[in-house]
């Protein structure tokens, strides 16, 4: 049987024994997986950052490359427009002999409720009127058929029935008079079915007019949309020849499909007008233009797969399209989707 001085001999080389082994695991490297995104010359301010992802992080991302286009852009500038309703499909007497259709909405502004009220009253107002001369006219017209009647029978003169011609005439005036005091009105404003086709008015100012193709179609949307929000065409038509001299504008009319019914009367809308002028250059997509907090431009740039480089350009403009004077080449390929992304993972925002 071991004494107490063995086991204590024993017992010290098995403590030994198992330190040593726990160092030696110790001192074996872990494994490790690489970063999903690296930065480099983070802190070099005289190098641009290059952002380098895995692939798994990459498409995690959405990052979509494209490269830029030489080629011209249509420009379009953006106006703030009204829905109202559109002239009378059916044009008053003095409407047809001067060729128009107008409409009194085509020039006024919203209305409030209230108005709208007094405007249904007038309206019911000038319809009783028209149906009041049109009954008239009628009266107006068998008495003459019964002058003419005793005309042929010696029982009345020729100044009867020229009498009798005159207030028929007349009662044809106070008709045509009625209608065209109705069609001023007009389409009915308590009439709930919502127009199948509207009236937008823009308001320009008149020093734009003519940078404008007032013939092109535009496109109408809701007020503050993306440049890549979805939109619907309004073609031009020929309104009112109505401007405002204290705002120094003039006002176009387009006329848009609304057989969804979501534009409303005095809806306030987004135009955008196409220009006569037209822009050239390195063209990319909107999307991959972002701005940082000074308001400067910038895109990434793919250098080498899954690596990306931010790059300030310089904009001509910017709409659907952007046209870059300067900062990339011919040859470029530049991230269309993901680059606020990019921009987050660079600085860190989000972590």
């Amino acid at each position: 049987m071991p004494t107490s001085t063995e086991l204590g001999r024993i017992l010290g080389v098995s403590v030994l024994l198992l330190l040593f082994s726990c160092g030696r695991q110790s001192d074996a490297p872990a494994e490790t997986k690489p970063p999903a995104a690296s930065i480099e010359h983070e802190n070099d301010e005289s190098m641009l950052a290059t952002v380098r992802l895995s692939p798994d992080a990459e498409e995690r991302l959405g990052i979509v490359v494209s490269a830029v286009q030489q080629r011209t852009v249509a420009r379009q500038r953006l106006f703030g427009g009204d829905v109202v309703l559109p002239p009378l499909s059916t044009t008053s007497p003095a409407s047809r002999r001067h060729g128009e259709n107008q409409s009194i909405f085509a020039v006024l502004p919203a209305l409030t409720p209230n108005d709208l009220i007094r405007v249904a009253e007038a309206q019911i107002d000038a319809e009783g009127q028209i149906e009041q001369t049109r009954v008239q006219l009628e009266a107006a017209k068998q008495a003459l058929s019964r002058t003419e009647a005793l005309l042929r029978g010696k029982s009345a003169s020729e100044r009867a029935v020229e009498e009798a011609r005159v207030r028929v005439e007349s009662a044809q005036i106070a008709v045509r008079t009625a209608e065209e005091r109705r069609a001023l009105l007009g389409p009915p404003v308590l009439d709930f079915s919502i127009p199948k086709q509207v009236w937008v008015r823009v308001g320009v100012y008149v020093g734009d007019l003519l940078k404008l193709d007032r013939g092109g179609e535009a496109r109408v949307g809701s007020l503050g949309d993306r440049n890549d929000a979805a939109t619907r065409p309004a073609r031009p038509v020929a309104g009112p020849p109505a401007a405002n001299p204290s705002a120094a504008s003039a006002d176009l009319f387009y006329e848009v499909n609304n057989e969804d019914g979501e534009l409303r009367i005095g809806q306030r809308v987004g135009v955008r007008i196409p220009l006569r002028e037209a822009a050239g250059g390195l063209v990319v997509q909107s999307s991959a233009v972002i701005r940082d907090v000074e308001g400067g431009t910038w895109v990434y740039q793919q250098i080498a797969p899954h690596s990306f480089a931010r790059r300030r350009v310089q904009l001509r403009f910017i709409d659907s399209d952007a046209v870059i004077d300067s900062g990339l080449e011919s040859d470029a390929r530049v991230v269309v989707s993901g680059a606020a992304e990019l921009f987050g993972t660079e600085f860190g925002i989000g972590h």
